[in-house]
């Protein structure tokens, strides 16, 4: 493609079209879906970049809506799959959160597709 055919999912919007302008961005809200069809949404893009939040929510809520599975299917079409904080350990065996309150650090199985430990900056004060 071109123009890469690129999706957002996560608890942030990030702002990619002023780093890559030349791009067809989408956003996915599960608080406020655009379609009904979210299986062909994310089957339709080329990338999918995942941004930050709570990692237990996050998966929590994937799960709820069966994006997990969706997830899976686009990663074996193989369409690419990143992303940051809590969307980059999503992909992973196992990652170091703060998800559990902002005073500690703990291990959080996830999906378990990589098989390694992820583990983002975590600031603790």
């Amino acid at each position: 493609h071109n123009e890469g055919n690129y999706s957002l999912l996560g608890n942030r919007d990030i702002l990619l079209a002023q780093v890559y302008p030349h791009t067809n961005q989408s956003h996915l809200s599960l608080s406020n879906p655009q379609t009904r069809d979210v299986e062909s949404f994310i089957l339709e893009k080329d990338i999918i970049y995942v941004g930050g939040g709570n990692t237990r929510d996050l998966l929590s809520l994937w799960e709820e809506w069966g994006l997990d599975h969706i997830l899976k299917k686009a990663w074996n079409q193989g369409i690419i799959l990143a992303g940051i904080s809590a969307g980059s350990i999503c992909w992973f065996e196992e990652g170091v959160t703060d998800s559990y309150g902002q005073t500690s650090v703990a291990n959080i199985p996830v999906l378990r597709w990589l098989v390694l430990t992820s583990v983002p900056t975590v600031l603790i004060s």
